[in-house]
């Protein structure tokens, strides 16, 4: 399931035990990982936080039209926090965040 140096990444807590062949994922060099994201109740309690307390996210906001420089700054590493490419229709106002 899993390519030669791959990675698993788990998200979730699964209700079972994970039974895994520890020989094939060490010979395949396979890293496993994992992170508690936490479910749509703590995403909407964070959410509500960040939005009581005017917390914004800090990006740099480029129309799609400029996506190839958007992802040179990525590539390159000159990218401000995170690049966010808008698709705005003729007329429709911005919605960029501020650095």
């Amino acid at each position: 399931l899993v390519d030669f140096g791959g990675r698993i990444c788990v998200l979730s807590a699964p209700e079972d035990d994970l039974k895994l062949n520890v020989g094939v994922m060490l010979s395949s060099e396979v890293y496993m990982g994992g992170s508690m994201v936490g479910g749509v109740n703590y995403i909407k309690k964070m959410l509500n936080f960040a939005a009581e307390h005017n917390i914004r996210p800090l990006v740099e906001v480029l129309p799609m039209s400029e996506c190839n420089k958007g992802i040179e700054k990525v590539r390159t590493g000159n990218v401000r926090y995170r690049v966010v490419l808008e698709n705005k229709t003729p007329g429709q106002s911005s919605g960029k965040s501020k650095l």
